[in-house]
């Protein structure tokens, strides 16, 4: 490969003194390496005269095939390297359960290792609307999604999914709840009725997924609060507020005091983890989802986990996602 480099260089620069130059390296050392190149592959690459150097008619086809080995190593590097230019991206709707997953998986990994905690990855974990995620996922290999929908959408979302080629891993299929403090007045009550939450004040997010029941036409009082740690705060000190939420860990709503309720007539939805190639994901995301596969049952409860029931396997266990969806 670094022969290969050096050609490329000198075939960019037209000299071997440039070239050399622009590799810090000095001109014999480059020379000799041109040298061997061209006995390894039985010709000469280069033409050499005092105007500089051209490449020959066999040269030229192997500098061609040569850029292509080049841009295929860049892209392995890309994928697989140690040192990734870009972030592991996780991308999540207002899911209140990614961040606690990933907060105890790195904690796990540091402890693997806790001299070398500076090698935790560098990586993005961005709330972000459900079309842009579905839209960000299907431009890049190494973006993971979890996208939430009401089960109603569900043939429709899996069949535009397939016809682009993605691949989705069922998490978790539940009621949609309301969030509250312990101290709120409906808080005693294991089951509620939509209009009991008429005279209380609801906080939405930034990119709300959650589907209500449908309230008849009354007015309700809605406040709009983008960050989800803000959202936790005000359920906990602002009398009366409510959040409409999917599963909430219960460490979570231990510690700001919370707690969940039913809603009669509520919309079922589900949660699914959104790629293109598992096989293309950084070796960090791919344990993570094995991860959360796992913490997701141990930390929330009156959930329904569909990880054994889904048509793509998780990665590393048996046939790849795009295998089994492709019904190979």
């Amino acid at each position: 490969m670094q022969q290969i480099l050096a050609a490329q260089e000198i075939w960019k620069t037209g000299s071997i003194t440039r070239a050399a130059k622009n590799l810090f390296m000095g001109q014999p050392n480059l020379s000799r390496s041109l040298q061997e190149l061209e006995e390894e592959v039985g010709f000469p690459i280069f033409d050499r005269s005092s105007r500089g150097v051209r490449p020959t008619v066999e040269g030229l086809t192997f500098l061609h095939r040569s850029q292509e080995v080049v841009q295929a190593m860049d892209s392995l590097r890309q994928i697989y390297g140690s040192e990734k230019r870009e972030p592991v991206r996780i991308l999540i709707p207002q899911v209140f359960y990614a961040v606690g997953c990933l907060a105890d998986f790195l904690a796990q990994e540091a402890r693997k290792s806790p001299i070398s905690g500076g090698s935790l990855p560098h990586l993005n974990m961005e709330q972000v609307p459900a079309d842009q995620i579905e839209e960000r996922v299907g431009r890049s290999e190494q973006t993971l999604g979890i996208v939430r929908f009401e089960e109603g959408r569900k043939h429709i979302l899996y069949d535009r999914w397939r016809r682009q080629g993605l691949i989705w891993k069922e998490l978790m299929r539940f009621p949609t709840r309301v969030t509250l403090s312990k101290q709120h007045p409906l808080a005693k009550r294991e089951t509620l009725q939509p209009q009991e939450l008429y005279p209380y004040t609801e906080l939405r997010g930034q990119y709300d997924h959650i589907s209500r029941p449908e309230l008849e036409k009354n007015e309700r009082k809605v406040l709009t609060i983008p960050d989800r740690l803000d959202q936790l705060q005000m359920l906990s000190q602002v009398p009366g507020s409510y959040l409409w939420t999917g599963p909430m860990p219960e460490k979570v709503q231990h510690l700001y005091g919370l707690c969940q309720r039913s809603v009669e007539g509520a919309v079922i939805c589900q949660d699914v983890v959104l790629m293109r190639d598992p096989r293309f994901l950084p070796m960090f995301t791919r344990k993570w989802m094995q991860y959360l596969r796992v913490w997701l049952p141990q930390n929330m409860k009156d959930t329904e986990f569909l990880g054994k029931k889904s048509e793509v396997e998780w990665p590393g266990e048996g046939k790849s996602g795009k295998e089994k969806n492709n019904g190979q």
